[in-house]
């Protein structure tokens, strides 16, 4: 609408218009852009910086200048060099809402930001607590959030060695780094295994690989490597068997080793395929299971934050005051929790008196 309330060309902006209509405003961005081009005082105006990303986001600039068509809002312009980009080409880390130029997108979550979330378990009859939050980018991926957060609880000298974490966050590098830092990060594996080795089949997954250097690796056959190279720049691992041993083996045929001149097999593998593997066996057994299954506390802890403290609503706007909200509502549910908990231990200790005066009595 128009400021006096009447109709303007785009009120019949119809599903279908979408993208002439856009078209339309691209152009004139780019005059708005091209208008105060050396503009100093222009230039330095947020408002004016926005346009520019604006433009830069989600527009391509073309060689030869394109004008409106019949029934466009600048039909009586000149042309302009700039086409909408396609949707696919746009960043998810582009320019959302001029209200929050910090806001990025996520294909799961929409617009927004995401919030990390670490806490303690197994603590009993203690109230679990919040150690660490962090305000990430919703167009980030979890993945890239789980070093960082074993990094920071360090630095603070309250390094978990145990950090049971969702799918999204335990890919076989987190799992690699966190274990050079101390932390062992225990969570499913991502992806799909390879197809099942047909029958007779040998493969280098197989072979039992310590990641960790410390067992010899050791063959289906159950035979150990004499010696093991190990190039920890490139992550490569070099297991070599002795070569009469393996002569009378009867899978030798299909044994993924290679023969080498001096009589002796190799098998090359990664330290990356050997922790995955390793993961992958492990993920199936009950043990797994019992030291995974504390993860749900998290999603209460989630909901808490959410319904109880706002989190899922915050209202406020730009990184450093979203931040800031963040930290004082994990602050405020960890208090509450002490309270609680204290306020229990009171009411207990009072109960237990006033029974042993009634017994008393």
């Amino acid at each position: 609408l128009k400021d006096d309330g009447t109709a303007t060309r785009f009120g019949d902006a119809a599903s279908k218009e979408t993208r002439r209509r856009l078209s339309v405003c691209a152009r004139d961005v780019w005059r708005l852009v091209d208008r105060f081009r050396g503009n100093e005082n222009v230039n330095k105006l947020e408002a004016h910086q926005h346009l520019e990303r604006l433009l830069s986001d989600q527009c391509d600039i073309v060689a030869a200048p394109v004008t409106g068509s019949d029934g466009d809002a600048d039909v009586s312009e000149p042309g302009v060099p700039v086409e909408v980009k396609e949707p696919k080409k746009v960043s998810s880390d582009s320019l959302q809402t001029p209200h929050d130029p910090d806001v990025t997108y996520s294909g799961h979550k929409g617009k927004g930001y995401e919030v990390q979330i670490a806490e303690t378990h197994g603590n009993q009859d203690l109230p679990e607590i919040i150690t660490h939050v962090e305000v990430t980018r919703s167009c980030n991926s979890d993945e890239q959030a789980t070093v960082p957060t074993v990094e920071a609880l360090a630095e603070r000298s309250i390094q978990p060695e145990e950090l049971v974490a969702d799918t999204t966050y335990g890919s076989t590098a987190n799992a690699i780094a966190c274990n050079a830092l101390g932390t062992e990060l225990v969570s499913p594996t991502a992806g799909v295994e390879a197809v099942a080795a047909t029958e007779g089949e040998i493969r280098k997954e197989q072979f039992a690989v310590d990641p960790s250097g410390v067992e010899k690796t050791v063959c289906p056959e159950g035979r150990e490597a004499v010696r093991e190279e190990r190039d920890e720049a490139r992550g490569s691992i070099r297991a070599y068997f002795d070569g009469g041993a393996c002569a009378g083996c009867p899978c030798r045929a299909q044994c993924p080793t290679r023969p080498l001149q001096d009589g002796s097999r190799v098998l090359q593998t990664t330290l990356h395929r050997a922790v995955l593997e390793k993961r992958r066996l492990y993920e199936k057994t009950e043990e797994f299971a019992q030291r995974y299954a504390p993860r749900a506390g998290i999603e209460a802890t989630n909901s808490e934050l959410k319904r109880r403290h706002g989190l899922g609503r915050i209202r406020t706007r730009r990184l450093r005051r979203i931040r800031l909200a963040v930290y004082l509502k994990a602050a405020a549910c960890n208090v509450k929790r002490m309270v609680n908990h204290v306020l229990e231990m009171v009411r207990d200790a009072l109960v237990a008196a006033e029974t042993a005066m009634a017994a008393a009595y």
